[in-house]
């Protein structure tokens, strides 16, 4: 009778002993910590330098020293739970060298679906500013931003229902929003894309409209060009005469005043700003510095 003898080779455990595979343990398992954290709460703050090319960065190290596939990668807390392969050492969970690619595929599927959780995130938010802004002190180039967090919308929620994620929760204004991701398109995305479109030309128009109702009570007094501008530019700040009085609700002094004269306060002084007109035409303009209240003599 022959009898076959089968030796079975079951890879040697090797544990973190040298500078280098302490080093690769550490990396490794704070690579792992960052999993862990997003797996959680994809809105939640991980390292932007915790990578999935900087966890292969830590692989690549520990095969260039040689580091065996049983080698045992040294956590500190329960960092490599719930990955395939990890078994408990000592207390803790602890994943071999030959799993740990799969610490860094999923750091980078993750970190995508952060990256698209927060575009959507940022066209939630921009969609509520836009209920709240007054446009006609917004500015025409807040468009083009609007348009890109749209864009970034629509990219954000296709990486979201791709990668399974069925329903998203998000802070604005202090309280949290529940959405279905599969509703993002139609009540977020299109939503913005269609009020981005016509930012620009809403807040010239809102603009014009403010400066025309303000201007009424000076145009009706008889106030034009340069003039008109400057009265209307400056709506309720302190406007002076000669000799420092101020003449800001007087239309009439305001209208025959050859000289007009601002201040603005700054970091330990106060500049004070003098206009010059012929009739309504700005004719010159200056202005002085003060570390005080200007005198009455500076105003001339």
């Amino acid at each position: 009778m022959i009898r076959l003898v089968v030796a079975l080779v079951v890879p040697a455990l090797a544990f973190a002993d040298t500078a280098t595979e302490q080093e690769v343990s550490r990396a490794l398992a704070t690579h792992a910590a960052g999993v862990q954290v997003l797996r959680t709460d994809l809105g939640a703050y991980v390292d932007k330098a915790l990578t999935a090319a900087s966890c292969t960065r830590a692989i690549d190290k520990a095969r260039a020293a040689n580091l065996p596939a049983g080698f045992e990668l040294a956590a500190f807390g329960n960092q490599f739970e719930k990955f395939p392969g990890s078994y408990q050492s000592g207390g803790k969970w602890a994943l071999r060298m030959s799993s740990a690619h799969q610490i860094c595929s999923e750091l980078g599927r993750l970190t995508g679906l952060a990256t698209a959780r927060t575009q959507v995130a940022d066209a939630m938010r921009s969609l509520d500013w836009l209920a709240i802004i007054d446009k006609s002190t917004n500015h025409e180039e807040n468009g083009a931003r609007l348009a890109a967090s749209a864009k970034g919308c629509q990219e954000g929620s296709r990486a979201l229902a791709a990668g399974g994620i069925q329903q998203l929760e998000v802070r604005i204004g202090g309280s949290p929003k529940v959405i279905a991701v599969a509703e993002l398109a139609s009540k977020v995305c299109q939503p913005l894309a269609t009020a981005s479109a016509s930012f620009a030309n809403e807040v010239a128009a809102a603009r014009k409209a403010a400066w025309e109702k303000a201007a009424r009570p000076y145009k009706d007094a008889g106030f034009t060009g340069d003039r008109l501008d400057f009265v209307v530019g400056n709506s309720g700040t302190a406007i002076f005469v000669a000799g420092g009085k101020e003449i800001s609700g007087d239309l009439k002094a305001l209208k025959r005043a050859k000289v007009l004269f601002y201040r603005l306060t700054g970091s330990g002084s106060i500049t004070l700003k003098r206009h010059e007109f012929r009739g309504d035409q700005l004719v010159a303009q200056s202005q002085s510095e003060h570390l005080t209240q200007p005198p009455a003599a500076a105003y001339r």
